[in-house]
């Protein structure tokens, strides 16, 4: 696991763990546990008291819980204590949920710190285990596993770069062995500066026997072979993917053939069915884009009048692509088709589909923008069918 922290904050954490501290009195914490556990939440003001108890190094000005948590991917939200007389204004308080607080010292431990957190776990585990839930946030998975897999994390990484900017000529100026047995090492650039520390856990995590690491070459799903979850959770993945990756012929564009002159157009008019599958080829573009935002409304969601869609498919019936064309307003208060995004599965790439829609799309939508940035790919098309002064509309 890796976790990009500033570089003032590595400097604390190395500075407080190679400073003594007198051992921790857990047993004392057990009064705050129970009034996070009942409340469900903790604010600031209680970490500086729970901290006193479990470690001392953490009770400096230098060390912010806030900006700690956050680094480490824990959020913190606001809430209010439930009215006793019907007032109408409240007072919001910034605070952690209960789990969240026991997956933030969970962690604290993992770096090296004597943060135990198991009294806490052992109050909040029960619920978890007894709503029986099918889904697992990330603080109640670690909660409900807690047992077989503290001391047990591997190898740690806080850095505070992405590593990919980080100096090469880093070398190792430290390593520490904690009282709980955390192995630390710690590199510095040139400049004296720490870049990174690694933290070892004092067992190494029990692996499966006979598993290993698999991504499967149809659906790009990466899963453990041989673990029960990891196998039925790359099924569940594999089935809903492989619906548009490798896509079989559909029962209501087949109707549609029949019924209709352009079986492909999709306008907010058109049928839930074609909407959706419109979103789950803008999801497959994001998710190959990398983009943050899906460029069609979910089913539910209220439909964009401005955007027309086309449904691509084969001989077969066979949904495998679509495209998306957005009537946008320039700055001169014109109006101007824009093709938005344009998805095709791997498997059918490259066999001319859109070259032979490209004449109609023309005729259609004139002399069309094209959405930037736009791929290496779509600009040779675009050179092949001599509209590249396309992408400077």
């Amino acid at each position: 696991m890796k976790y990009i922290l500033d570089r003032p904050t590595l400097e604390f954490l190395w500075t407080a763990l190679n400073s003594w501290t007198r051992p921790a009195r857990p047993f004392q914490a057990r009064t705050t546990f129970d009034k996070i556990a009942a409340l469900g939440w903790i604010t600031a003001c209680d970490f500086e008291s729970l901290f006193r108890w479990l470690e001392p190094r953490l009770t400096t000005m230098e060390f912010d819980a806030y900006q700690v948590s956050r680094m480490l991917g824990i959020q913190w939200e606001h809430f209010t204590y439930r009215s006793r007389v019907g007032q109408k204004d409240f007072f919001w308080h910034q605070g952690m949920r209960a789990n969240d607080v026991a997956l933030f010292l969970m962690l604290l431990e993992q770096i090296g710190f004597e943060c135990d957190a198991s009294y806490l776990i052992n109050l909040l585990r029960p619920e978890i285990l007894t709503k029986g839930k099918k889904a697992l946030t990330r603080s109640e998975l670690a909660i409900t596993t807690f047992e077989k897999k503290r001391h047990r994390h591997g190898e740690l990484y806080l850095l505070a770069d992405r590593e990919k900017n980080l100096p090469l000529e880093s070398k190792i100026m430290g390593r520490i062995t904690t009282r709980l047995g955390y192995g630390l090492t710690m590199k510095q650039n040139p400049d004296g500066q720490i870049v990174s520390i690694c933290i070892r856990s004092p067992k190494q995590p029990r692996e499966r026997p006979g598993t290993k690491m698999e991504r499967c070459p149809d659906c790009g799903v990466s899963w453990e072979k041989g673990d029960p979850d990891s196998s039925y959770a790359h099924r569940q993945q594999h089935q809903k993917l492989m619906r548009y990756l490798h896509p079989q012929p559909h029962k209501q564009y087949l109707r549609a053939m029949q019924t209709e002159q352009m079986p492909g157009l999709v306008s907010w008019r058109s049928a839930g069915w074609k909407h959706r599958e419109m979103h789950n080829r803008a999801l497959a573009f994001k998710r190959e884009m990398q983009y943050e935002s899906c460029q069609w409304a979910a089913p539910g969601q209220p439909r964009d009048r401005d955007a027309v869609g086309y449904l691509v498919a084969n001989e077969e019936g066979a949904i495998i692509g679509a495209y998306c064309f957005r009537e946008r307003t320039r700055l001169n208060q014109s109006k101007q088709w824009t093709l938005d995004w344009i998805w095709i599965c791997p498997k059918h790439r490259r066999m001319g589909h859109l070259a032979r829609r490209w004449k109609g799309l023309r005729e259609a939508f004139g002399d069309f923008a094209i959405e930037h940035p736009v791929s290496d790919e779509m600009k040779l098309f675009l050179s092949k069918q001599g509209d590249s002064a396309l992408l400077s509309l």
